[in-house]
């Protein structure tokens, strides 16, 4: 769980260098392909990504 909560903290770190809206980190998961890793972001972030896409999506409409 250390290594989740230092990886998720990094990419809070790097998105403030960044001037991103939002990141997320992936964990690969030990022996499973890559494409069976997880994609991981702050809670706090996720009521903002929701509401950007749908935005776009609108958009797009």
């Amino acid at each position: 769980m250390t290594a989740l909560r230092e990886g998720v903290e990094g990419v809070r770190v790097q998105r403030l260098h960044a001037d991103l809206p939002y990141g997320a980190a992936v964990v690969k998961r030990a022996r499973k392909p890559v494409e069976d890793a997880y994609v991981v972001l702050r809670l706090g972030d996720f009521p903002r990504l929701v509401r950007d896409l749908i935005a776009a999506e609108s958009r797009d409409v």
